[in-house]
């Protein structure tokens, strides 16, 4: 199989533990990750994620000799702004850099990057966004979460991408959410 994930660097993080684990059980996995690690080389690449171009870029030549991407994981959590107190109260300053940085992250570069994933798929095929509960379960309301506006917020977006893109690609890939 055939897997590429976004990610998947940092051990002992779920993307981390899954490329481990896949690539011994004999997958080929391709690795975009936002730092540079050690372990990256042809099948695991860093990208900038505040330049999307650079991320696309990265995308396309990390899967470059693939013919078919039969599993797309989008799991990167490169921070969410707001996410503390101090962005909710009277005396905060609305950090609009910040905010378009995460809209990227967890909007725009999913989005790009599941069009570029669905030209390799046909039904066979998944995309899987990893989210949150707190983007969907408005029970939890313990003052511990609900500063993590950005976090919550934006993976609700991603999942209604992933939604939009399950009713409408017309490759036929199964699209879902793992919260």
């Amino acid at each position: 199989m055939n897997i590429v994930v976004i990610g998947g660097g940092e051990p002992g993080k779920f993307g981390h533990d899954f490329c481990s684990r896949a690539t011994a059980h004999g997958h080929d996995v391709r690795v975009l990750s936002h730092k540079k690690y050690d372990s990256c080389d042809s099948r695991h690449m860093c990208a900038d994620f505040a330049v999307i171009e650079d991320v696309r870029s990265k995308f396309l030549e990390l899967t470059a000799s693939l013919d078919q991407i039969d599993l797309f994981v989008y799991c990167t959590n490169n921070g969410a702004y707001p996410d503390k107190v101090a962005d909710l109260v009277s005396t905060g300053r609305v950090d609009s850099v910040a905010w378009h940085y995460s809209v990227d992250v967890h909007v725009v570069i999913p989005h790009m990057l599941s069009l570029e994933a669905l030209k390799k798929m046909n039904e066979s095929c998944a995309i899987v966004y990893m989210t949150t509960g707190l983007s969907y379960d408005f029970s939890i309301k313990t003052h511990e979460y609900s500063k993590y506006v950005g976090y919550s917020g934006l993976k609700g977006v991603q999942n209604h991408l992933m939604m939009g893109l399950a009713d409408h690609n017309d490759r036929g890939a199964i699209v879902t959410a793992v919260a």
